[in-house]
């Protein structure tokens, strides 16, 4: 079987279901880079010293950060799996994701 429809030209549903599944695939891809990134970032940053100095001065707050980072990217990936006819739910994810980035903010600008 074609890719294309010999009838009238158009691509088949199966080249367009493969399509979809690869861009869902090669964003959840980039957000996992992205998140891998960034906890490896706090990682690193733990290790030195003025890492340690802040882990050991607000470790509830340091805690809540890197648990808002894991969160924020779950959603993130959540958003990007669900179908795009659920708007209602994705808007409220994206208003969840808004208040966890806010929240977030806050906290890294009291502890800075």
């Amino acid at each position: 079987m074609d890719a294309m429809d010999s009838a009238n030209g158009n691509p088949s549903p199966m080249r367009e279901t493969h399509e979809i599944f690869h861009n869902i695939f090669t964003e959840i891809q980039g957000i996992f880079d992205k998140f891998f990134k960034a906890l490896f970032g706090v990682i690193f940053f733990k290790s030195t010293t003025m890492g340690q100095a802040l882990f050991s001065s607000y470790p509830n707050a340091m805690m809540s950060i890197v648990f808002m980072t894991v969160l924020f990217f779950s959603l993130w990936l959540l958003g990007t799996l669900l179908p795009h006819r659920s708007t209602i739910f994705q808007l409220m994810l994206v208003v969840i994701m808004i208040l966890i980035a806010t929240v977030y903010s806050v906290l890294v600008m009291i502890i800075v």
